[in-house]
């Protein structure tokens, strides 16, 4: 028997798993945050009225709007993400994140109707700065090789 072994330690695959996750909810949250505050305001939903609503209630009605793109973009993108990250191996992470920045912006194809262009910039920008700066690469760490490092073992 031999004392060499090889280990993926499944924490570290867990904590990746995890920071991906995270990281996309929070770029996608400071990205929708921003369209609430520049975004255009909606308007009142009275009939025939052209006035729109306060600040804050526009801003409410995007985070709204924020929730349903999460369900629409934000699910698909992250099943995409891990699963490609999941079934990737050997290729380097450079390359490996520019095919994913082109490949996460499928999910998108429903803001190519938005009646405001604001929508697809920001979640354009959403999806390629989660591809390119914070999904963690490579998800699954390389095995690496241990020989009699664990407890009680002696080199007898």
């Amino acid at each position: 028997m031999s004392d060499a072994y090889i280990s993926w330690p499944g924490r570290v695959v867990a904590w990746r798993l995890a920071r991906a996750i995270l990281g996309y909810v929070f770029v996608f949250a400071v990205g929708w945050v921003f369209i609430g505050l520049v975004g255009p305001r909606a308007l009142e939903p009275k009939f025939n009225s052209f006035e729109s609503l306060p600040l804050w209630e526009s801003f409410l009605e995007h985070l709204h709007m924020a929730v349903f793109m999460c369900l629409v973009v934000g699910l698909p993108t992250l099943i995409i993400a891990i699963s490609a990250g999941l079934t990737r191996h050997r290729m380097e992470p450079g390359k490996f994140r520019a095919i994913m920045a082109a490949v996460l912006l499928l999910p998108e194809w429903l803001l190519l109707a938005a009646d405001t262009p604001i929508y697809l910039w920001v979640q354009t920008t959403i999806q390629v700065v989660f591809a390119t700066v914070v999904m963690p690469v490579p998800l699954i760490p390389t095995p690496t090789k241990s020989v009699g490092a664990a407890v009680g073992r002696s080199a007898a």
